[in-house]
């Protein structure tokens, strides 16, 4: 805005700046045209300085319609805020107006509200003054009643009573009769079922005695039948163990005979090896005297015209060479027959070789048959032993069966002849009370009239609380045989539990027993094998440092041996250095074979172990799944 404030001031001090320059200009003008005499330049200042002066005030009014806009807007969104800012402080007071006087009529309400409380209170303490005034009058009124009615019961049962007692007099000739025929017949009675009774536990106990036999007799045979199993598995289980011992025997003699084998093999082998080697052993050292022959044929060819002249020393030069080419043709011919020799040699050691390789094998499959053999026959072993054990377990279940059977008959037996003692000896007393009574009766036929009532009530109560014993005494006899059954059970269940619990703890204790000592011989093979497995290494090392040794060793030498030998020098001489770097080969190519031998062997033991190495692995891993299998 100051920007354009300035802009605004500088347009209008522009004219007058515009003028004052029109002014220089024109008085330079005029000096110009009084000194020059040229005014031709003049209009076109003033055109530009109009259009100058007109762009100013285009962008002077551009701009002051741009800020009149903005100002509007301004102006618009002011009084737009500042009408919602009214309209939100009307509501406001509206809100505040409605609010004080909800807060008025609260307030009433809780005088209107205090003022109810108190007089309910004063009402309510008036009521409870009332209720409890009537609850006393009610009160004394019920006191009144209950003792009206007292009273009028006591009155109704002297008056009952009297009728009763009329009434009693009256039956009482007439009762006394019936009465003692009553009794004559019961004691009858009673005889004839103290008879019954007897004869029914007689009975009962000759029926027990008899189910008693019975069930021992039966007890017994099933006693025997376990034992008879108990032999059979035994019997069975020592048969296995003979087996496993004489697979064992027969095993380790297979494995004894296949030792043997391989060892001879091995030899065989190791022979056969030695046959080669010196085969070509004897074939290099033909190849030798066959090129040297060669050259000395070829030397012979070249001396031989020379031989032709006078001089003697020639002669006998080859005369020598003559018989130095009969002895090389005869070296050629025993070499030869060696060379035969040695190939009839391996010829045998391969055919040795070869049956001892058939024996091996038919060996092995011998082995693999009996051992399919003695483990079809374990397995049998097993079956029939797990059979006997099913039916062994069988027995015993029958076994506990019947003893529990018998023992529930026993006690069947002793609670009902209990009881029957007990009827017996009640009825017992209650006739020894019946001939009391009837004898007290002759004696005291006038004192009853008095004591009738008396009497009465007191064989009534003494009839129900006999009727009362009785179902007492049957359900506690109930109630004792269902607790009898349910120690019965409880028993049962506890030994078998116990017994299961005995025999887990065993089977724990006789798997970790083996699993203790399984785990101490795989330890032991373990580091054994570990200790072997290092030796070996060991060994392998220092033949590897020496075969490197060897091997720069043979290789100075086959430099030696194929430089080319100068003939220059006397034969003597060649020939004294041809043999010499014969020898020196023989004896490096014999070490190299040895060498080459020797690692054969330690590779084949390493192969041999690291067979025996897995081997045992499989074992262990055998032994684990077994160990595993049994818990």
């Amino acid at each position: 805005m100051m920007r354009r404030i300035l802009k605004t001031s500088n347009l209008r001090n522009l004219p007058t700046t515009t003028l004052a320059s029109e002014g220089t200009v024109a008085g330079s003008s005029g000096q110009s045209a009084d000194t020059d005499g040229s005014s031709n330049n003049e209009p076109s200042e003033y055109a530009r300085l109009l259009t100058d002066l007109q762009k100013t005030f285009d962008a002077y009014r551009n701009e002051t319609t741009i800020d009149n806009k903005q100002l509007k807007e301004q102006l618009q969104q002011e009084q737009a805020m500042n009408s919602d800012y009214r309209i939100q402080l009307g509501r406001a007071k509206t809100e505040i107006v409605v609010l004080t006087e909800r807060y008025q009529h609260v307030v009433e309400n809780c005088s209107h509200l205090s003022n109810e409380m108190t007089e309910l209170r004063r009402r309510c303490s008036s009521l409870q003054d009332i209720s409890t005034r009537h609850e006393i009058a009610s009160q004394k009124l019920s006191s009144e009643l209950y003792a009206e009615r007292d009273s009028t019961a006591r009155l109704n049962a002297e008056v009952n009573n009297l009728k009763t007692e009329k009434a009693l007099w009256k039956s009482f000739e007439s009762r006394l009769v019936e009465e003692n025929q009553a009794m004559v017949m019961e004691k009858d009675r009673l005889n004839k079922l103290l008879q019954t009774v007897h004869n029914m536990a007689n009975e009962l106990e000759r029926n027990g005695e008899q189910d008693k036999r019975r069930l021992e007799n039966a007890f017994a045979s099933k006693e025997k039948e376990i034992e008879n199993l108990k032999e059979k598995v035994k019997e069975e289980e020592t048969t296995i163990a003979r087996l496993r011992d004489r697979k064992e025997l027969e095993t380790k003699e297979w494995q004894a005979r296949i030792d043997a084998l391989q060892a001879e093999y091995q030899n065989s082998r190791e022979e056969l090896i030695a046959a080669k080697t010196s085969l070509e052993h004897t074939t290099s050292k033909v190849d030798d005297l066959t090129k040297q022959i060669k050259s000395l044929e070829e030397q012979l060819a070249i001396y031989q015209p020379k031989a032709t002249g006078t001089d003697s020393s020639a002669a006998t030069r080859e005369e020598q060479l003559q018989a130095q080419l009969v002895q090389l043709h005869a070296e050629l011919a025993r070499h030869q027959s060696q060379a035969e020799a040695s190939r009839q040699h391996l010829a045998q050691f391969q055919a040795i070789s070869q049956t001892n390789e058939d024996r091996l094998a038919e060996m092995t499959a011998t082995f693999e048959e009996l051992k399919k053999e003695h483990d079809r026959q374990l397995e049998e072993n097993a079956q029939t032993i797990k059979t006997l054990e099913v039916k062994l377990a069988n027995a015993e279940k029958r076994a506990d069966d019947t003893a529990s059977k018998h023992m529930e008959a026993q006690e069947k037996a002793d609670q009902e002849l209990q009881t029957l003692r007990k009827e017996k000896e009640e009825i017992e007393t209650n006739l020894r009370t019946l001939q009391n009574i009837e004898s007290q009766m002759k004696t005291m036929e006038n004192r009853f009239l008095r004591d009738l009532r008396h009497q009465a009530a007191e064989s009534k109560t003494a009839h129900e609380n006999y009727e009362r014993e009785l179902v007492n005494h049957a359900r506690d006899i109930e109630a004792l045989n269902s607790l009898k059954e349910k120690y019965a059970r409880q028993a049962n269940e506890l030994e078998r539990h116990r017994t299961a619990s005995e025999r887990a703890l065993s089977d724990l204790k006789e798997a970790e027993v083996s699993w203790e000592t399984q785990k101490s011989m795989l330890q032991k093979s373990f580091s054994e094998v570990e200790k072997r497995c290092s030796e070996l290494k060991e060994q392998n090392e220092k033949l590897h440092h020496h075969l490197e040794d060897v091997s720069a060793q043979a290789l100075n030498i086959q430099q030696r041996v194929n430089a080319p030998m100068t003939f220059i020098e006397n034969a003597n001489g060649a020939s004294s250095e041809n043999t010499d770097g014969t020898v020196s080969a023989g004896t490096t190519e014999h070490q190299v074979a040895e060498l080459r031998d020797v690692i054969r062997y330690v590779r084949r033991e390493k192969e041999i172990l690291q067979c025996q190495h897995e081997l045992n692995l499989q074992e262990s891993r055998r032994l684990k799944q077994q160990l595993e299998q049994t818990n």
